[in-house]
């Protein structure tokens, strides 16, 4: 860590005592609007975000649900990349570096993909936000890394297999969300053409619109539709990419807890393994019920996403209040 010095009469000099940021993140503040955040979320999820069936989720819903979830990237993004500016940080800099550029990123991916849903009203398999979005969840994940390279804890063999069977948990919960059965794809490829032969055999009937049946797509820009037939053909090399990154996300957070369980500052990392389970939870369903066809943004479990944000900023909030209080101690 570089010191400044300040030079006093006699050519002697002293250490200058570096000034905090003009604003210091209070972790009881940040978790109190945290909270509050989060649970307006909630509230608008329990009222809105479950529709009865045949009724579909507001569309003025669907925004509010991305200007929640995007609050939330924009204020962690800002309190991590505070933390990696604090030089007597606790844990390596560049952990909260990284995490602050993942919000970020995930924040722009949210963007790219409520542009590809609510203006241009379609829904490819593979957008321009998955590369986006991709590259949020590798930033976390070499964040993560570096959190337990610098523990440098040495794991017990009951601890090896306890991070062996979440792998196992993770491969299969992966499995079968984003790779449903046969007969569950032979059963959504058949509803459309039974759908058609009831209405040619009879014109005058009327269908009532199904919520789960795909929106028809507007006609698109051809920059879009261009976009679009390039990204195809890597769905599925995508979607397996997705699951990849869940399962090292899974069983990073299983090691992050073993290996900051107890102690000063665990609580940080404590915080950090919550934030990342429930990530993966909703990945998991939202693979689950993509891969059947059946997502629609707006849905009360897409409040998981705007939690484990929050909880992410709670977590930057207590490293930095535990590392202001540490170099007072030492002071």
């Amino acid at each position: 860590m570089q010191i400044k010095y300040a030079f006093l009469e006699g050519g002697k000099k002293h250490p200058m005592k570096k000034s905090l940021p003009a604003f210091a993140p209070s972790p009881i503040v940040v978790t109190i609007v945290g909270i509050i955040w989060g649970l307006i979320a909630f509230y608008f999820g329990i009222i809105y975000g479950m529709p009865l069936p045949g009724e579909e989720v507001p569309q003025w819903y669907v925004i509010l649900n991305y200007i929640f979830e995007g609050v939330a990237h924009l204020g962690v993004a800002w309190l991590c990349l505070i933390d990696w500016q604090l030089p007597e940080i606790i844990s390596d800099r560049k952990i909260w570096l990284l995490f602050g550029l993942r919000s970020a990123f995930y924040f722009l991916a949210n963007l790219i993909f409520g542009y590809w849903e609510l203006i241009l009203q379609r829904s490819p398999e593979v957008s321009l936000a998955d590369p986006v979005y991709i590259v949020s969840y590798l930033l976390l994940l070499w964040g993560m890394i570096l959190a337990l390279r610098a523990r440098r804890v040495t794991l017990k063999t009951w601890q090896y297999g306890v991070i062996s069977a979440i792998a196992i948990l993770g491969i299969w919960l992966g499995r079968i969300s984003a790779f449903p059965p046969e007969s569950s794809q032979a059963q959504l490829a058949v509803t459309s053409p039974v759908v058609e032969t009831v209405i040619a055999s009879n014109p005058s009937t009327t269908v009532a619109p199904d919520s789960a049946s795909p929106i028809a797509e507007k006609e698109a820009p051809e920059w879009v539709l261009g976009v679009e037939e390039m990204l195809k053909p890597s769905a599925g090399l995508t979607s397996l990419f997705y699951v990849v990154l869940d399962i090292i996300l899974l069983v990073l957070s299983g090691t992050l807890v073993l290996s900051f369980w107890g102690g000063q500052f665990s609580r940080t990392w404590l915080v950090v393994t919550i934030a990342a389970l429930l990530l993966y939870i909703a990945d998991v369903r939202y693979a689950y019920v993509a891969a059947r066809g059946n997502f629609e943004t707006g849905g009360l479990l897409d409040t998981l996403w705007v939690f484990s944000t929050i909880l992410f900023g709670i977590a930057a909030a207590l490293e930095y209040d535990l590392s202001i209080s540490l170099r007072r101690r030492r002071n």
